[in-house]
């Protein structure tokens, strides 16, 4: 369980970035409207769902969460970063 600490966009206006006031992020090129229909303060269920393989220790990049915020009920998958550190 965490809060929304920010909403924006992955890169200028595109895609959805949102920050988390627990230190996570999740990213996408896609416009997410579950994200985008987040507000500071939110209450989110962050479940992690998606490990690549292939990363050294301690690269926790590209790891898949699915959020649920707990006032609009609306549900996603992103990753947590830009890139992911996975090479098979």
């Amino acid at each position: 369980m965490t809060t929304v600490a920010s909403v924006g966009w992955r890169a200028g206006d595109s895609g959805s970035a949102i920050e988390y006031a627990n230190g996570m992020w999740q990213v996408d090129y896609n416009i997410i409207a579950g994200i985008h229909n987040s507000r500071k303060g939110d209450r989110v269920r962050l479940c992690l769902t998606e490990i690549p393989k292939g990363c050294p220790p301690g690269d926790k990049r590209g790891r898949t969460y699915e959020a649920t915020n707990l006032r609009t009920h609306a549900s996603w998958r992103a990753i947590n970063s830009e890139h992911s550190c996975g090479g098979a």
